[in-house]
């Protein structure tokens, strides 16, 4: 596990001694340490009286990187288009306050949050955060960041909660906390412990964004969050119908995704994931069952073939979709018109004459 540790401690001109309009500076030291963990940024302080401070440590745990930012006063970081078009990063950054106040914007949402909530920026647009620490005092936060494939395969959709923020209430919290807690004080040397940190760490990422996308309202969870989430679901199970297994269970454990998720991205839909993998496997079995080219399979086959394990229980399913029987559906045999030969003529005989 490799750490680094940065301070900036500079004293600000007093309000007096501002020129006219000057309300900000850049900080080209704060920009570059910055830059190195969060993607290509400029960084600055508000100006006030008094001192502005901060200081981070970073420990770098492989593909998850966290952060322990603390400092006095009021800092901004903000990545430009331009930012964006040279440095084509792709992580997405988790702000967690723990006193003090956080300020984020992105895709035309701006979110404040503070101790108990957690707040969603993509390094793949444009976005700006600021640090205060209210009432001009110090601040800390936690800063997360992990690579956005990694979550996009766990959770399609994640990035439309870009620039959001989420209630995760004091438990979440706190386990978050612990994490980066334990996170610090985990000797650098060890490395196995490192990366099981950082694998509870990502865990419970994945599961604050499953809660996310479940509970924020209206333009978060969203048509298209939950659509990219249950197409994923879907192109799983018609991979994988033939497998006598498929259940919900099986699902959750492979996409790496709790079972409250998956449902949750049926919901609206009329279905639930059980009857929709029930559904998929009685129309494959249908189209096997008409086609007059799979004729000589018997309906048990067919039914065993798309992972059913009871026929009864396939066979009822079945009459209660379709209306019909799966005999009853299948092709009639081509009817064939049978003629009783006559008797043969003995040879040499001659046929009756009529009278």
């Amino acid at each position: 596990m490799q750490i680094e540790r940065w301070t900036l401690r500079e004293t600000q001109l007093s309000s007096g001694q501002l020129s006219s309009g000057q309300s900000s500076g850049r900080s080209l030291p704060l920009s570059e340490a910055i830059s190195r963990t969060f993607g290509s940024c400029d960084c600055g302080y508000e100006l006030e009286e008094g001192e502005v401070a901060s200081s981070f440590t970073k420990f770098d745990l492989g593909a998850v990187k966290l952060v322990r930012y603390r400092g006095r006063g009021t800092h901004w970081a903000a990545r430009s288009a331009e930012h964006v078009r040279r440095n084509s990063s792709d992580d997405f950054l988790f702000y967690l306050p723990h006193n003090g106040k956080v300020t984020i914007d992105q895709r035309g949402h701006s979110s404040e949050l503070c101790a108990g909530q957690i707040g969603f920026l993509s390094t793949r647009q444009a976005w700006r955060g600021k640090l205060e620490g209210i009432g001009h005092g110090s601040y800390e936060s936690t800063h997360i960041v992990v690579p956005g494939a990694i979550l996009r395969s766990r959770l399609p959709g994640i990035d439309e909660l870009a620039g959001q923020a989420v209630e995760i209430g004091d438990s979440l919290q706190g386990i978050v906390s612990g994490c980066a807690h334990a996170v610090a004080s985990c000797p650098a040397t060890d490395d196995d412990l490192g990366k099981v940190l950082a694998n509870i760490m990502l865990e419970t990422l994945c599961s604050i964004g499953e809660y996310a996308a479940a509970t924020l309202p209206g333009g978060v969870r969203s048509r298209p969050l939950l659509r990219r989430g249950r197409e994923q679901v879907q192109a799983y199970v018609l991979a994988h119908l033939t497998d006598p297994q498929l259940s919900v269970a099986m699902v959750a454990e492979r996409l790496r995704v709790s079972q409250r998720y998956l449902h949750s991205l049926f919901e609206g839909t009329g279905w639930t994931v059980k009857a929709w993998i029930k559904h998929r496997r009685l129309l494959e079995c249908r189209k096997a069952i008409q086609s007059p080219q799979l004729k000589h399979r018997t309906l048990t086959d067919i039914a065993y073939t798309w992972g059913f394990s009871d026929f009864s229980h396939f066979s009822r399913g079945y009459k209660d979709k379709f209306g019909r029987s799966p005999s009853q559906d299948r092709p009639a045999a081509p009817s064939s018109v049978s003629t009783a030969a006559a008797p043969a003529r003995p040879r040499g005989a001659c046929p009756a004459r009529k009278s």
